[in-house]
């Protein structure tokens, strides 16, 4: 995997702000989570993270969580590679700081060469040229995965809630209905409660549901289990539920507005007919959970005239008439409530913005209306069809996507070097060097072993001109002695190398620090470059350029042997060696490198690292 990050520039229309604060004054937030970064200037910088997979898939991802797209590298490279590869794999990836391309080095065998390494520039321009669109577009669909993200978890809360209730209330209603088959009643459950309502008698089944199945702590507890489950509905879906549903209307609105600006947005494959078809069931379902709202406050109203009836009705029962003498009940929602409710084959008001309604229930008349034909889905499968339509939206885009990029060319960088011996390992690649025109350098290394001699070869490229322009090239060898064991290198100041190794006795690791010279100081040929030309068959051999370290040396004394280590430095002349075995991070100025100074007198000036 690799982090690119893009540098300053001026900011312009199409960069990205979050409106919503403009136009809708409440945005729920966890508690205790900052958002404070959502809003500040950093949202317009686009960092890039590539990643490689073994099957030689290549992913970009903008800001590490939104996909761009993903590209096969092999089928990418294949017009560009010599005929009959028996054997590829893709050594290392790399992108530029530019943005502008990404190297790739892949390792071929095939009948003529065994052992072939090539370099393969991939025209990544796009993420420049529409840097500030693909930043925009990135944020919104986050902002638009996320929304919908919170928005099911927030509908499958409230249908919890809901399930909650529904249970206890079928469990009334069945030992109800059991008590008054036992008891040889021939009324159903309507009947009998409504008989109550109407004259105030009870006979003898119905009281001793009321005594006996019912009791008092049973009504208590049937009224405080909807009581609650009603109230957590109308928090949930006031407070969470219809502000995000709000908010994913607005984000897809402003999202279908910016498919619609082909100039900027065409290339990046957005589909204006998608993301209309997912505003409208954004609005569908912002309809459908103000339903839901009035719906649950109306039920929780008619449950509460319910449960003062039912109390006074037990309270007479047991002769204890004088505490709800003043009870305040509506009779007109008591009986619609006990007509839609109790009855055997009723469905509850709100069962159907959980679960799906029998087909053929919406008007034949609207068909073609895209609305009404959804507005009789229920909340879960709105919120599933808005799930399917942005996965069809993101993967149409990142369709286009793959098509803006596309192999440049392809140079090998191993000839006159016999690579039958050796394996060749350890890619790296460094960006920031610059020529004496202040172009930019790319600089590959890899490492070869041969025998008991690890060879570190440095492979620098840099195109000129456009189209079919030119491709400078150099390669030079940085032998390490035998009696080391090369470990790791890295690159430092474009100019510089540090490497790392053990010593003999494999309790120290050294350090050199190489200077191998800018382009200018080493043999350069000018190889040609065209867009549909493969190059590595028919490039004359490299000249190969030894450099021998005359180098700064020092060893880092370790407690136990170094394993698996590994080197990074920094231009501000930082550097650090991680060893995982030890679990260990030495950090060391590299600047004492530099200026070597006398042999130290005494003990305490032995070394120079930090």
């Amino acid at each position: 995997m690799r982090w690119v990050k893009e540098g300053q520039r001026n900011w312009g229309l199409m960069d990205y702000k979050d409106r919503t604060r403009d136009f809708l004054p409440y945005k729920p937030e966890a508690k205790g989570a900052q958002f404070s970064y959502l809003r500040s200037d950093k949202l317009n910088y686009l960092d890039i993270l590539v990643v490689l997979d073994s099957q030689g898939t290549l992913f970009f991802w903008a800001f590490g969580s939104f996909l761009l797209g993903s590209l096969d590298s092999f089928q990418l490279m294949k017009p560009k590679l010599p005929p009959g590869i028996s054997s590829i794999s893709i050594q290392s990836v790399d992108l530029c700081s530019s943005l502008q391309r990404l190297m790739l080095i892949t390792h071929l065998q095939t009948d003529q060469s065994p052992h072939s390494t090539v370099l393969a520039s991939v025209n990544t321009s796009i993420f420049v040229t529409r840097g500030r669109e693909i930043c925009t577009m990135a944020w919104q669909f986050l902002s638009v995965k996320e929304l919908l993200e919170r928005t099911v978890l927030a509908i499958d809360q409230v249908k919890a809630q809901w399930n909650k209730a529904n249970d206890f209330f079928s469990k009334i209603v069945n030992n109800f209905e059991k008590t008054l088959g036992e008891g040889g009643s021939k009324s159903s459950i309507p009947e009998s409660l409504l008989t109550i309502l109407v004259s105030g008698m009870v006979d003898p089944t119905l009281e001793n549901w009321f005594v006996n199945v019912l009791k008092v702590q049973g009504l208590k507890e049937f009224q405080r289990v909807m009581d609650s489950a009603l109230e957590g509905m109308r928090d949930l879906t006031a407070d969470h539920l219809q502000p995000l549903a709000e908010l994913l209307c607005f984000k897809l609105t402003e999202l279908v507005s910016y498919s619609k600006c082909k100039e900027q947005f065409g290339a990046l494959g957005l589909s204006t007919e998608e993301l209309v078809g997912m505003e409208s069931l954004s609005s569908s379902l912002l309809i459908t959970i103000e339903k839901l709202l009035i719906t649950t406050l109306s039920e929780r109203t008619q449950f509460s005239h319910l449960f003062s009836w039912l109390t006074k009705v037990q309270c007479g029962i047991f002769g204890d008439v004088s505490s709800h003498t003043n009870s305040n009940f509506d009779v007109l929602l008591i009986a619609k409530l006990i007509d839609t409710h109790f009855s055997s084959n009723s469905t509850l008001p709100l069962t159907p913005f959980f679960e799906n309604k029998p087909s053929g229930q919406l008007n034949t008349k609207f068909e073609d209306l895209y609305f009404f034909k959804t507005s009789g889905q229920c909340l879960v499968e709105m919120a599933k069809g808005l799930e399917k339509a942005l996965e069809r939206v993101l993967k149409g885009m990142q369709g286009e996507m793959a098509k803006l990029f596309s192999v440049e060319g392809a140079i090998s960088v191993c000839s006159g070097i016999d690579m039958d011996r050796p394996i060749c390992e350890s890619f790296k690649f460094h960006f920031d060097a610059k020529d004496s025109q202040n172009k930019p350098i790319q600089t590959i290394g890899f490492k070869c072993t041969d025998g008991d001699t690890s060879i570190l070869y440095l492979v620098s490229a840099e195109r000129q001109g456009s189209g079919s322009g030119k491709l400078q090239a150099k390669v030079c060898a940085v032998p390490v002695p035998g009696n080391r064991e090369f470990v790791d290198y890295c690159f430092y100041k474009g100019d510089s190398l540090l490497l790392l190794y053990k010593t003999a006795s494999a309790d120290c690791l050294g350090v050199d620090l190489v200077s191998y010279g800018t382009l200018e100081d080493l043999p350069k040929i000018s190889l040609p470059f065209h867009l549909s030309t493969l190059i590595s068959e028919s490039l004359p051999d490299l000249e190969t350029q030894q450099i021998l370290p005359d180098a700064i040396q020092h060893t880092i004394p370790l407690a136990t042997g170094p394993t698996d280590s590994s080197i990074a430095a920094s231009n501000k002349g930082i550097a650090s060696i991680l060893t995982q075995n030890s679990q260990r991070m030495i950090i060391f100025d590299i600047n004492e490198l530099e200026t070597p100074s006398e042999p130290a007198q005494d003990e305490e000036e032995e070394q120079n690292i930090q």
